[in-house]
């Protein structure tokens, strides 16, 4: 399977490896689109903890911030990064 990114995911079970594809999309912003999946397929395919998938989706933007920025250059910078190890995952 052809992949950009490969996600390696370690677990008391075993290791589980994912194929990520990245696609350019055309906007006016010049993001890359990763994945057009909701972040529920993605912890209901890798069997995420509910905590794990609900931080995730504040951090996506599927949930709203619970509370406002503290000021406008933060809100401006986006959510802070998420780190593969606080997640016992390993990414190549």
């Amino acid at each position: 399977e052809k992949a950009d990114v490969e996600l390696r995911v370690k677990t008391s079970s075993g290791e589980k490896r994912e194929g990520i594809s990245v696609k350019l999309v055309s906007s006016p912003s010049g993001f890359n689109q990763i994945g057009k999946r909701w972040l529920a397929a993605y912890a209901k395919k890798w069997r995420m903890p509910v905590a794990v998938s609900n931080a995730l989706q504040f951090f996506v933007g599927e949930k709203p911030p619970l509370r406002p920025a503290q000021s406008e250059p933060r809100a401006a910078c986006g959510p802070p990064p998420v780190y593969a190890s606080n997640f016992h995952a390993m990414t190549d």
